[in-house]
């Protein structure tokens, strides 16, 4: 029987999609959907009763504690002590970080084997914007994004700013805006707690943003991203670093040279 396994659209994923073909001895298959389709067809075969997909990626630290307690997802833990020897020597668990580890945790046991993991990278255009390095890797605070990409905005050959606001990903998007503004998603209680006023400042100051962006931002996701790097279309662009090594290491990627990696004060993740 082949292993059918499904994720969302993330260049990391075709990273995978593309090892699998060129192994057909491992007798599996990847099936890629779109993020915003992502969490129905994750949930169609997490219910069904004879499962389509034998193997499924998702986001541990989201959805893990609410799958988990649901039922829909097996404890592997058994699983990974009948693994030779072999096997979990070449595999090295202990190498892998210790919060990443977590990650695929729940309550003591493991659902999930972590397959990559990512924060907020920020690509700029570094024959626009000059940025210290000096001290490693620059950052760059949320409250100076727009100052900065006003100062190179020229639409539509160079926009300033390029925001990933599809409704699939506008929220961890706008979390670094959050977080450095001291807002918050809970109160002490655990209680949501959005409607504060420094979270609906920061979340204007976020949508202001937009008039520095190419007129499609608000349907970027991953794919879209991709290709506004790929394309060099502008000076600051906020993405994930699960994807960095497929967009820089593009040989057709003709900006590929141009743009530079800075981060958030307090990036997502």
């Amino acid at each position: 029987m082949k292993l059918k396994i499904i994720g969302p659209n993330d260049p990391a994923l075709d990273v995978l999609e593309a090892a699998l073909a060129q192994h057909p001895e491992l007798n599996a298959e990847l099936e890629i959907i779109p993020w915003p389709e992502y969490r129905d067809a994750l949930m169609a075969t997490l219910t069904a009763d004879v499962a389509p997909n034998q193997a499924v990626f998702l986001p541990g630290h989201i959805w893990l504690p609410e799958f988990a307690d649901a039922g829909y997802l097996a404890n592997i833990t058994s699983l990974l002590a009948g693994v030779s020897a072999e096997v979990l020597a070449d595999y090295d668990p202990e190498d892998i970080i210790p919060s990443i580890a977590n990650e695929s945790k729940y309550q003591g046991k493991q659902y999930q084997l972590p397959f990559f993991s990512d924060g907020h990278i920020i690509f700029y255009r570094s024959d626009l914007i000059e940025l210290d390095e000096n001290d490693g890797v620059p950052i760059i605070s949320t409250k100076d994004l727009a100052e900065m990409a006003e100062a190179v905005h020229n639409p539509p050959e160079m926009y300033g700013l390029a925001l990933k606001a599809d409704a699939s990903e506008i929220f961890t998007d706008f979390l670094p805006y959050l977080w450095e503004a001291g807002g918050r998603i809970f109160d002490e209680d655990g209680k949501p707690d959005l409607a504060n006023e420094i979270n609906i400042a920061t979340l204007q100051s976020y949508c202001a943003l937009r008039q520095f962006c190419p007129p499609q931002t608000h349907a970027y996701g991953n794919a879209e991203i991709a290709e506004s790097i790929k394309n060099g279309e502008a000076a600051l662009i906020a993405n994930w670093g699960g994807q960095t090594a497929p967009l820089l290491l593009d040989a057709d990627n003709p900006n590929q040279a141009k743009y530079k990696c800075a981060t958030f004060p307090i990036p997502w993740n």
